[in-house]
């Protein structure tokens, strides 16, 4: 059973061992998406082409990088492991996955957010196997977060003080220290999760759908 406590402890420690080049990927991560945004800020449909065919994918990025940092086998070209075959399949289960949510919350605030915690691990499931189909990333997903949403919820709050604090600092705390950190102990929480289902972008001993 995972605590708070020892998944951020595990980050950090995971962050301090591979710092400068953790560090310089999440800021090259910032610049990209930076720059495109602000090249694409005028077009309506600017954010969301941003998302799907940039920010998802480098995303998926992160996760395989961070990852990858607990074994110490992290790398910079990390960040485009979307950017190769399967690139097609990443964006459309993405766009999706952001539809789907999407629709929830315009119907119902709450089982809006039931389903953004449901379809938290599709990114990690991609980021270890970019050919998983729509069906097979959501359904994976819902079941490693099957009686796991309010804790990791309780996780996020965790954050809050250190996402205001890259509020304060106009972004420059996020890629120095924050996203970082959080991502690294989101992969801590994918590996906590893995181990107690079996459940992971490669494997998948339970073939029980709970898709509704």
């Amino acid at each position: 059973m995972w605590t708070r406590g020892e998944l951020k402890a595990k980050a950090k420690s995971v962050l301090k061992m591979n710092y400068r080049q953790t560090v310089l990927v999440f800021f090259l991560y910032t610049l990209i998406i930076g720059g495109v945004g602000t090249s694409l800020a005028l077009t309506l449909i600017g954010p969301l082409i941003i998302s799907v065919f940039l920010g998802h994918p480098m995303e998926v990025g992160l996760c395989h990088y961070s990852l990858g940092n607990r074994k110490n086998e992290g790398d910079l070209e990390d960040l485009i492991y979307a950017f190769r075959p399967g690139l097609g399949n990443i964006i459309w289960v993405s766009f999706l996955k952001m539809l789907i949510i999407t629709l929830w919350f315009l119907l119902f605030l709450v089982p809006g957010f039931i389903k953004l915690y449901e379809y938290r691990m599709v990114y990690f499931l991609l980021s270890e196997n970019p050919e998983l189909c729509f069906h097979q990333a959501l359904d994976r997903s819902a079941r490693m977060m099957k009686g796991e949403k309010w804790r990791v919820f309780k996780l996020d709050l965790s954050f809050i003080g250190w996402r205001l604090l890259v509020f304060l600092t106009l972004g420059i705390a996020g890629f120095l220290f924050v996203k970082p950190y959080i991502f690294g102990t989101e992969a801590e929480l994918y590996e906590a999760l893995k181990e107690k289902t079996g459940i992971s972008g490669t494997t998948d001993p339970d073939k029980m759908t709970v898709l509704s």
